[in-house]
């Protein structure tokens, strides 16, 4: 952003779209680690997905997965993140079902702490990677949160609302303490975009007209259309 006034033309917060965190709402302090890589051996742990045994049965689960996500089903996904951190954190599930524990992606855990709380969303493009956003409403769904366990979000409920990357006028976030001309009382800062990784890395490398085609190299290797 700028220094001040009109000039501000706006900040943009780019985060790992894999990855979550989890928070106590009440005091804002992490209840678990942020996890981006986990074992495949995670697959087996989750929801209803078919376990050992059961291979016959995992395409149409993976298809049914991907019909609703656009992704097929992948322990890297937040998901199954979400899932192991319910059954093995103590206590978590029963925060959860209370209403005292707020789960999103690390776009939300910053956002939040900007906001100094007021804020409490996720972008599109972060949330696909979760898993558990339907593509064609661009809704949480239930449904899929039932597949891997995570009813408990779903009942309190305890998910983000969900933001387009590019919020229109943007989300003007206030920064207690600090005074910038234009800026209002306290003065603060427009953040203009929230946006994953592999799609920021489209701008950054230039896919800027509709169609164009990026490859981006990174942990991962990525063919991109914009």
């Amino acid at each position: 952003g700028g220094d001040g006034g009109s000039d501000d033309g706006g900040s943009g917060l780019d985060a790992t779209a894999e990855e979550r965190a989890g928070c106590a709402n009440l005091v804002s302090l992490p209840c678990t680690s942020a996890a981006l890589s986990e074992g495949a051996c995670l697959g087996s742990l989750v929801g209803n997905r078919p376990r050992d045994g059961e291979e016959a049965c995992r395409p149409y689960f993976d298809a049914w997965v991907a019909s609703r996500t656009g992704l097929r089903f992948n322990p890297h996904y937040a998901a199954a993140k979400i899932a192991w951190a319910l059954d093995h954190v103590r206590g978590l599930r029963r925060r959860a079902a209370a209403g005292r524990a707020l789960w999103g992606g690390l776009a939300t855990w910053v956002v939040w702490h900007l906001s100094g709380g007021a804020l409490y969303l996720l972008d599109h493009t972060n949330a696909q990677r979760t898993l558990l956003m339907r593509l064609e409403d661009l809704a949480w769904d239930s449904d899929l949160g039932t597949s891997f366990g995570l009813d408990a979000l779903f009942d309190a409920p305890l998910l983000p609302a969900l933001v387009p990357a590019i919020p229109g006028e943007g989300l003007r976030i206030a920064v207690p303490g600090r005074s910038r001309s234009g800026d209002g009382p306290g003065g603060g800062f427009r953040l203009a975009a929230i946006i994953g990784d592999q799609q920021a890395a489209v701008a950054g490398l230039g896919g800027l007209s509709h169609h164009d085609v990026v490859i981006n190299y990174g942990s991962g290797a990525f063919v991109m259309r914009s």
